[in-house]
């Protein structure tokens, strides 16, 4: 049963597992965001599930997947549980493949009390409103993405030694500002704040400028989705659409989710 679909990117069900697994791309497809409430799945069927939406991406750092499920990447403000950091900036999924990630699902195995929100920005959305010229300027642009040292940072970072095997995969690579969806052709810019390190090919002050104004542009209070979790949400997003970060969280109020991203 769908309940809700108070944001034109959001749309809330219950009862997903009424919905054939076509159904449930469609509707993805078509909101971008869906909100599974009571998904209450192990990790076999969280494993399983995630299938309906292509082929899952093998989880790293590898010491956080979950046993015996490699897809499956456990993350947590609780010792022990999980990894924990990271994300706390405006990013879509995956950047460091040539193709990123297409889909991601977010599974909520303990909610905090207070704080931990997930916010989300329909950059399909922004990208349509933008003025005319300011298409026009951004249109062939391409993004650097320093992969590897990103990676290597970020994990250093969080007190955690980089795997020689995903460090020597990685490589610098370039994305396009303005991306295209690959079903529906819809157009929606394409912004990291971590990960993307200015535009090729344009002065640094001029690129700065630019991608101010954007993420400025981007994250406007319209764009936005605040999600407030609760235990048993299952969350599932179009990378190719939509950009996200997590909010801060005080230590005292427990958060664990898992996460599978599939491959673009």
């Amino acid at each position: 049963m769908i309940i809700n679909n108070s944001d034109d990117f959001v749309l809330e069900i219950l009862e997903f597992h009424k919905y054939t697994k076509d159904k449930l791309r469609k509707l993805l497809l078509k909101n971008k965001l869906l909100v599974l409430r009571n998904a209450n799945l192990d990790f076999a069927g969280f494993d399983s599930f995630s299938n309906y939406f292509g082929v899952p991406e093998v989880a790293y750092p590898y010491k956080y997947q979950a046993l015996g499920f490699e897809t499956i990447r456990l993350q947590s403000n609780v010792e022990g549980k999980g990894m924990n950091g990271g994300g706390m900036y405006w990013h879509s999924d995956g950047p460091q493949t040539k193709e990123p990630s297409r889909i991601t699902l977010l599974s909520c195995e303990e909610a905090p009390l207070v704080g931990g929100e997930t916010v989300f920005c329909n950059l399909s959305q922004a990208y349509s409103d933008i003025p005319e010229d300011m298409k026009l300027r951004i249109e062939h642009l391409e993004g650097n993405y320093p992969c590897r040292q990103i990676y290597v940072d970020d994990l250093i970072e969080m007190g955690l030694e980089p795997e020689t095997e995903i460090v020597n995969s990685l490589h610098n690579l370039k994305h396009p500002l303005v991306k295209i969806h690959p079903i529906s052709g819809i157009k929606a810019l394409y912004l990291n704040e971590n990960w993307l390190k200015g535009l090729d090919g344009i002065p640094k002050e001029e690129s700065d400028e630019l991608l101010k104004y954007l993420y400025d542009f981007a994250t406007e209070k319209k764009y936005l989705y605040y999600h407030k979790w609760e235990k048993n949400d299952l969350l599932i997003w179009d990378n190719y659409s939509l950009m996200h970060k997590a909010l801060d969280l005080d230590s005292q109020y427990p958060k664990t989710t898992r996460r599978i991203r599939i491959k673009g």
